[in-house]
C-alpha cells in the first residue's frame, strides 16, 4: 500500500489539486451569483488594515517585482433589523475599496442569505481557482486516459490462456 501511494503521489495531488480548487470555484460562483443586483443596505466600517507590498525579485530575464497583498476589511450592516458582519470588499475578495467622494459605505446583501454581503457588488470571477482548476483537470483526465490505454494495451497483449506473449 505504501508503495502504491509512493508512485502516485504526484498524480494523487493533481487529483486532489483538482478537486479542491473546482469546488471552491463552482462553491463561490454559486453564492455570488447576481451580486450586481443583491439589494444594498448602509454599512460601517468596523476596521481595515494590511498594505500591498512590491518585493524586487531576480529572474533569468533580469529584476523584476511580486507583490503581496495583505489588505483587509471588515464593516457591520443590518437587514431587518439584524446586525450582520462581513469581511469581503467584493466576491474576489481584497481590501477596502477606494471612495473618493466620500459616499455613505454600501453593503451588497444576498436575499436568500443577509449575511453574505459585500463592498463591491462585482462579478465573482475566481480566475486563479479556475485556471488551476482547468490545468490539474487537464492532467487528471490525461492521466486517466493514458492509463487506460496502457491497461488495455497490455490487456490485449496477454493471449487466451492468460500468458503474455513474449
Amino acid at each position: 500500500m505504501l508503495r502504491w501511494i509512493s508512485r502516485y503521489s504526484p498524480l494523487i495531488l493533481i487529483w486532489v489539486t483538482f478537486g479542491i480548487s473546482g469546488t471552491i470555484f463552482v462553491r463561490d460562483f454559486v453564492k455570488y451569483r447576481g451580486v450586481e443586483s443583491w439589494p444594498s443596505t448602509g454599512a460601517e466600517i468596523i476596521s481595515t488594515g494590511g498594505t500591498i507590498v512590491s518585493h524586487p525579485v531576480q529572474t533569468r530575464y533580469g529584476m523584476g517585482s511580486t507583490t503581496s497583498d495583505s489588505r483587509f476589511v471588515e464593516f457591520e450592516y443590518s437587514v431587518a433589523g439584524r446586525s450582520y458582519r462581513s469581511h469581503m470588499a467584493s466576491p474576489d475578495g481584497g481590501g477596502l475599496p477606494i471612495n473618493p467622494l466620500n459616499q455613505p459605505w454600501r453593503a451588497f446583501y444576498r436575499p436568500s442569505s443577509p449575511d453574505v454581503a459585500v463592498l463591491m457588488p462585482l462579478p465573482y470571477r475566481g480566475y486563479g481557482y479556475l485556471i488551476t482548476a482547468i490545468f490539474s483537470g487537464m492532467i487528471a483526465l490525461g492521466s486517466l486516459w493514458f492509463g487506460l490505454q496502457g491497461s488495455s494495451q497490455s490487456r490485449s497483449s496477454t493471449d487466451t490462456s492468460g500468458h503474455r506473449d513474449r
